[in-house]
């Protein structure tokens, strides 16, 4: 299992756009669990509704844990959404 903590830079943090792009992206890899974790709610990564219902802001950070063969290509994704590396600073 890989486990990192995320700082979200995204200036209106964790809506639709970059919950769908993230799902959209780990979806054919071959991971298993895949959970986010904010405070004391954890979600599926998964999920786009449980995603936005982090309520997961600009500066928030998050703790992404994901298993599977593929789970370090899921991290990178997840990352690279989340501090506007994947070119979505939206």
């Amino acid at each position: 299992m890989l486990e990192k903590n995320v700082t979200i830079l995204l200036p209106h943090g964790l809506h639709a756009r970059p919950s769908g792009m993230i799902i959209t992206e780990i979806k054919n890899l071959n991971i298993g669990e895949a959970t986010v974790t904010k405070d004391d709610t954890t979600v599926n990564l998964r999920s786009i509704l449980s995603l936005m219902t982090l309520g997961a802001v600009q500066g928030s950070t998050i703790k992404v844990k994901i298993e599977g063969s593929d789970a370090e290509k899921a991290m990178t994704i997840v990352e690279n959404v989340l501090t506007g590396k994947k070119g979505l600073f939206i």
